[in-house]
Parts: C-alpha cells; sequence; structure tokens
C-alpha cells in the first residue's frame, strides 16, 4: 500500500518493482517508418501466440514492414534506430509518483538517454527526439498522463 509522506503519495517497494517487472519480457522487435507514426506497442498482445501478433500488428499500423517473433531467452542486436519499435508508452505509470519513473523508463527502454519529470502546465519545445520520454506530474508529483517517447 502506498504511504502518505507531506501530502505526496509514496508507493511501496512492491508497487515499484511491481511496475518495473510489468512489462519487463515485452520485446517488439517490428520495423517502422523513420518518422515513428502510428501505433508503437502493443501490451494488449502479452499472454496472445506470437503467431497471432503480426496480422494484429500490421492492420493496426501499416507503417510496419517486419514483425519478427522472438522465443524468449533469444539474445537480439541492441542497436539503436529510431525506427525499431521497442517500448514507447508507460501508461502503467499514471498515478504512481513521477520521481520514479525516469528509472522504471530506463530499465524498459535503454535506449531511452533523457526522462524528465515535468511539472502540469510547463511550456516545452515540440520537437520530437526518439531518445527522450516526458513525464507529467501534477503539482503533488503523481504522474496524471502516460509517459510517451518524444
Amino acid at each position: 500500500m502506498a504511504a502518505t509522506i507531506q501530502g505526496k503519495v509514496k508507493p511501496s517497494c512492491a508497487q515499484i518493482m511491481g511496475v518495473a517487472l510489468l512489462f519487463f519480457f515485452l520485446l517488439s522487435a517490428s520495423f517502422m517508418a523513420q518518422d515513428c507514426k502510428g501505433k508503437s506497442s502493443w501490451p494488449e498482445l502479452v499472454g496472445k501466440q506470437g503467431q497471432d501478433a503480426p496480422p494484429i500488428i500490421q492492420a493496426e499500423n501499416p507503417d510496419v514492414k517486419e514483425v519478427h517473433i522472438v522465443k524468449e531467452g533469444t539474445m537480439v542486436l541492441t542497436d539503436f534506430r529510431c525506427d525499431r519499435v521497442r517500448k514507447s508508452s508507460w501508461p502503467e505509470l499514471v498515478g504512481l509518483f513521477g520521481q520514479i519513473a525516469p528509472l522504471i523508463i530506463k530499465t524498459e527502454n535503454p535506449n531511452v538517454k533523457e526522462s524528465f519529470v515535468i511539472k502540469e502546465g510547463t511550456v516545452v519545445p515540440l520537437d520530437f527526439r526518439c531518445d527522450r520520454v516526458r513525464v507529467w506530474v501534477k503539482p503533488n508529483g503523481i504522474v496524471y498522463k502516460p509517459p510517451t517517447i518524444g
């Protein structure tokens, strides 16, 4: 259960680890167009048969040219390419304390080089970067919308 300290919610270690491990095994090695348009993650496919994934992914994002089914434990290249789909959003962090989000994000997507906690209403540049995630928090420090690559 989360504890409250001076009006701020502090999640328990179990909650932090649960969130960190939730999508740890989700790996998508699809290739997309350089501008990274369209849907880029399919958490609803977790637990489904691998052969069911390609038609669903390609139907939901026509920019995906290839889908590779990778068995658990298989070594894969870790080279950084913006056009290779990796985890790009973290809806499970909504409601958690924002300061823990960058650690979880960098653990789940090592290509993220910068992860910022930004208070609601802050003006930020509109440029898109594949190695950056903005974590939007309310004045109380709680994440209020899913952090995404950009």
